[in-house]
């Protein structure tokens, strides 16, 4: 349940703000946003869920762009690069 979880890396917590973020990107069979998302099964979509993390719109951006290291190890604090 994704619900109520705040951005992993930030002290961000708004929930509609949040995007999901696949940690292994080979692992993803799906955008859990996506049309597809509504034709799979209960257990398909849960066992996805379980493939992502919330973070928030920056952090992600940050992330995917090189300058944010985000360790698979939840208790490991994000990693911010110099630009």
């Amino acid at each position: 349940d994704l619900r109520g979880r705040g951005c992993r890396c930030c002290p961000e917590a708004e929930p509609a703000i949040m995007d999901l973020h696949h940690m292994d990107p080979e692992a993803k069979r799906f955008a859990l946003g996506s049309s597809l998302a509504y034709s799979v099964s209960r257990e398909e979509f849960d066992a996805e869920v379980q493939k992502v993390i919330t973070i928030c719109p920056t952090c992600h951006r940050l992330h995917h762009v090189g300058l944010l290291d985000i360790p698979e190890d939840e208790s490991e604090l994000c990693q911010r690069r110099r630009s």
